[in-house]
Order: structure tokens, then sequence, then C-alpha cells
């Protein structure tokens, strides 16, 4: 009999579930697990197709990363503590240009709710 998938995805989900509530309490081992268990149910769900296009874009995200961490902008947008704001104002604050704001945040760098 062939494992079923939806069972085992159910399986991952309750196990990051368990390991969330874990880490909400600041347990750091279950932290650690809990990126670990994210991770494996990411990669478990993965087609060939979502694999290949993560490896091809991962060095470019890695740039974007950080050339925003060297201009001050992903710890001006680490200290807005999730508030939403505008490329302009981001660009305003860290004096950097906005409409290369807007590429990072393009390349899905901008804080989400």
């Amino acid at each position: 009999m062939r494992p079923n998938p939806e069972m085992a995805v159910r399986t991952q989900i309750d196990r990051i579930t368990k390991l969330a509530k874990a880490d909400a309490t600041g347990d750091e081992v279950a932290h650690r697990q809990l990126l670990e268990e994210i991770h494996k149910l990411q990669l478990s769900i993965e087609t060939p197709f979502d694999t290949t296009a993560r490896l091809r874009f991962q060095p470019l995200q890695n740039i974007v990363v950080l050339v925003a961490l060297e201009n001050g902008v992903l710890p001006y947008i680490a200290k807005r503590n999730g508030k939403t704001m505008t490329s302009s104002e981001i660009a305003k604050a860290t004096s950097v240009d906005q409409l290369l704001v807007g590429m990072y945040m393009s390349r899905d760098l901008a804080v989400r709710k």
C-alpha cells in the first residue's frame, strides 16, 4: 500500500504546530526544530519546477538581501515591527533611492502582514 501524501503533509503540519507552541515559550531547541520541520515540509511539496526555480534565483536573492542590509533598508524595516510602510518612506529614512527600495520590495523583501 502506497503512503497517502495528504496524510504525510498533515503529520508534518501537526509536528510544526506542536513545535510552534514550544517555540512560543522561548524554547530554543524547539525553535531550531521548527525551522527544520518547516524546511522539510516545503521540500516535501515542492515540484521539480519549484526546486529548479528556487535554486536558480537563490544567488540573486542573496545579493539583494546583502545590499538591502548594507544600505540599512532591512534594519529600518525590522525596527518598524511589522508596521505598514511605503517605499518612499523607507527611501527617505535610509537615504536610499526610492527606485532601488522598490526593487528590493519587488524581490519579496517587503514586510507583509
